[in-house]
């Protein structure tokens, strides 16, 4: 059969069963294979070490505010909070985070009572962890790159990789459940834009995860064998190993999901759908995705007594083409998300409004603004890669990772901790991510831009204040959208969809889902099907 057409009825979905199977309290959490507890352990952790990497950059803000008068590591190496942070916003928090709401969401969204290898789901998230602690213990240790201590930087390698693989068998996970378990009638062209943008990104982080895997490897035991490869500085090498999993094209890639999150929030506000648009959505996320492939930019390993690194410079015509093009998907969402509403509103409906709306709308500009800027860094005549440019293009697109995650978040927060987190809460969290962001970019990209360099240097000043500024608003803004979900918890029960509105199958069951999550899975004959049992005669 092949992967687009729809499931047959053999495969139709069992009735509900009776009693709950999961054991209670503390040994539930621990030992559940159930979806949805797992997807709450990676989104709770998540968000904490989400708050945790934005604090830490924050101090670098403060530090560096006066070029070579440290306010905040007065003895201590800088580079190793500079890398913490980065690491932390992405492989701790961000990639985490989308995973979490996927391990909930996916399999309602597609209308299976269960992820595939539920198992092995939990596995991931306990494989995450503790390759986060153990991260974080390296670096307390001196370890890291350029790391003052040799058994901290080993610690940090094998911490990543073990970091990575729980990553990717979640990642697995999701993938299985869409293209295995979907609902009779659900063809992969009617699959909700989350889950389709989950299914591409993470096949793309299928085949570049593992090679910065196999890169802290290579690191690891290059570091027991006289730097064959890294020279003697090994540790100090190890950063410009890896540095292009935080660049274009890669980190377009890890925040491809946040496209499937738009792409389902605005029909459902705007109350509009087209079975043809959604096609061509699905086209454009991941035409999006492929071009965030960024692995080929890796550094090359070479030997000797004093190792030559050679990295694919961004300037490479492969890589100008694919910043290029990135932006083509991006604008061509844009302008089918303007129409659902110019749609919605040609029909007599009228548009809903929420703070996920909103959330959408900061991601989808700060998302532009990313690819935007990225294409001008490729371009060598003006010198801007390598620069404090590139350091805020990098602020800029995960910043629209962070508001498209917190988007879905407050979304799907009836299916994840079973109430509706407030919008005026949440439309305060989204104006102070987007300023924040924006002068985070602001603050690097000027300098970057005037030609200061890739390090904060005297005359900088004034910037260094926007990015503290910037900073300091981002986590304000991480630390409210925390305490506005557990205030969340304490709200009053919700009805199946309570935007009233939704289009697909994670509307038509309980909030929070029952433990099997359907008493029968609704048909499914497009890409809306709550739409048609609404609306028969708009069916298809």
């Amino acid at each position: 059969m092949a992967l687009t057409q729809s499931r047959s009825d053999v495969t139709a979905v069992p009735p509900a069963q009776s009693d709950d199977p999961r054991p209670t309290g503390f040994a539930g959490v621990l030992g559940s294979g159930d979806h949805k507890v797992v997807g709450r352990l990676f989104i709770a952790t998540s968000l904490l070490f989400l708050l945790v990497a934005e604090v830490l950059g924050e101090l670098v803000n403060w530090d560096q505010v006066s070029p070579g008068s440290h306010k905040v590591f007065k003895g201590i190496d800088v580079n190793a909070f500079v890398t913490s942070h980065l690491i932390g916003v992405l492989f701790a928090s961000l990639i985490p985070l989308f995973l979490g709401v996927a391990l909930v969401v996916v399999p309602l969204q597609v209308g299976s009572r269960a992820i595939a290898f539920p198992r092995a789901a939990a596995l991931g998230f306990w494989a995450w962890l503790t390759g986060v602690v153990l991260m974080g213990i390296a670096y307390g240790i001196h370890g890291g790159p350029g790391g003052s201590r040799p058994s901290g930087v080993d610690l940090w390698a094998l911490a990543f990789i073990m970091l990575i693989a729980g990553l990717l068998l979640a990642s697995v996970c999701v993938i299985t459940t869409v293209f295995t378990l979907r609902a009779p009638g659900m063809r992969l062209t009617r699959v909700p834009l989350f889950s389709w943008g989950m299914v591409v990104a993470a096949s793309i982080w299928l085949v570049t995860l593992p090679v910065l895997a196999a890169v802290l490897l290579i690191i690891y035991v290059d570091h027991h064998n006289a730097g064959i490869f890294l020279g003697n500085d090994a540790s100090g090498a190890t950063f410009n190993q890896i540095v292009w999993a935080f660049r274009q094209p890669q980190i377009y890639a890890f925040v491809a999901p946040v496209l499937g999150i738009i792409g389902d929030i605005v029909p459902t506000f705007a109350r509009a759908r087209d079975e043809y648009r959604h096609q061509v959505a699905q086209t454009f996320i991941g035409m999006f995705a492929v071009l965030g492939f960024g692995a080929f930019t890796i550094t090359s390993f070479n030997s000797g007594p004093r190792a030559v690194l050679v990295q694919t410079p961004l300037h490479n015509p492969v890589v100008i083409v694919m910043s290029l093009l990135i932006i083509l998907p991006v604008l061509g969402l844009a302008g089918l998300w303007a129409d659902s509403f110019r749609r919605g509103h040609a029909a007599g409906a009228k548009p809903a409004k929420g703070s996920p709306l909103a959330f959408a709308g900061v991601t989808l500009a700060l998302l532009l603004l990313g690819v935007l800027t990225g294409a001008l860094i490729p371009i060598q005549r003006l010198k801007l890669n390598g620069t404090l440019f590139s350091d805020g293009h990098f602020e800029v697109v995960v910043g629209a990772g962070v508001t498209g995650a917190l988007a879905a978040l407050y979304y799907w927060s009836s299916k994840i901790i079973g109430r509706r987190v407030l919008d005026v809460g949440g439309l305060g969290v989204a104006a102070l991510a987007l300023f924040g962001t924006l002068a985070l970019a602001a603050g690097n990209m000027l300098p970057g831009a005037f030609g200061k360099g890739a390090a904060k240097v005297q005359g900088t000043e004034t910037y260094n204040w926007i990015t503290v500024l910037g900073g300091g608003l981002v986590v304000l803004a991480v630390a409210l959208a925390i305490v506005n979900l557990l205030a969340g918890l304490r709200g009053d029960s919700l009805p199946a969809d309570p935007w009233e509105g939704g289009l697909t199958l994670e509307w038509a069951t309980d909030s929070p889902p029952a433990y099997d999550n359907f008493v029968e899975v609704p048909p499914v004959g497009s890409e809306a099907p709550l739409l048609d049992l609404r609306s028969p005669e708009v069916a298809g």
